[in-house]
């Protein structure tokens, strides 16, 4: 469905948040490193954290760093809760598609891999607390994305009634993923600068090269 009039409005809006919303690629590859420094391992260059950190702690930490993996997340979590909020970037334009979503009156949530209670305290840093009806990180749900369980956690506290129509706003082939899984409209912000990531197995319904671009699309399809 690419032309206006085969779209509605969409009855909620889900949001990825790093890469989608914010950046704060330098403060997690900074605390990755430190991480893999104290397990006796070689760090990541940022262009490689940004590309290769997706999962959430409880699925990819097991994998880095075996039976140590919950001393590793601890490490990790302590070295991110040092910088993460003065080192928080928000992706220019984001601040003025919130506010026009919010006056079009469409509710919106986060469903992200990040740590639920970083993720929250990003949000409250920003003051964005008044855009999200809810917002969900990594082990807030039973299984964290790709699979559905976060999302459907994100409209049951936003009290959202599940929807095709309810849209996944994201950046990565998981978001897709994720938006699959839960049946709702998935939706690629930030094109131009994500083409190159794989999209073969989910491919986003929807595109926007910059958030004017999707809140202007918002606008013309709700007038």
């Amino acid at each position: 469905m690419s032309k206006d009039n085969e779209l509605k409005l969409p009855t909620a809006i889900i949001f990825d948040w790093d890469d989608t919303l914010v950046d704060n690629w330098e403060s997690i590859n900074s605390a990755l490193n430190t991480t893999f420094r104290a397990m006796g391992k070689k760090s990541f260059s940022l262009s490689k954290t940004r590309n290769r950190v997706r999962k959430s702690m409880r699925e990819s930490f097991p994998i880095l760093f075996g039976n140590r993996w919950k001393e590793a997340s601890d490490l990790f979590l302590n070295e991110m809760r040092k910088d993460h909020l003065t080192k928080l970037e928000v992706i220019s334009g984001i601040p003025g598609l919130l506010e026009g979503i919010k006056d079009i009156g469409i509710p919106m949530g986060i469903v992200s891999n990040k740590n639920g209670d970083l993720l929250r305290n990003e949000v409250n840093f920003l003051g964005w607390e008044k855009f999200f009806v809810s917002v969900v990180g990594a082990n807030d749900a039973e299984i964290d994305k790709p699979d559905k369980a976060p999302v459907i956690l994100a409209l049951k506290l936003g009290k959202i009634r599940m929807s095709s129509s309810i849209w996944f706003v994201g950046d990565s082939p998981s978001d897709m993923e994720c938006a699959n899984n839960a049946g709702i409209f998935s939706v690629l912000l930030h094109s131009e600068k994500f083409k190159n990531r794989d999209f073969t197995r989910f491919q986003p319904e929807l595109l926007f090269a910059s958030p004017k671009k999707m809140l202007d699309y918002l606008v013309r399809i709700n007038s």
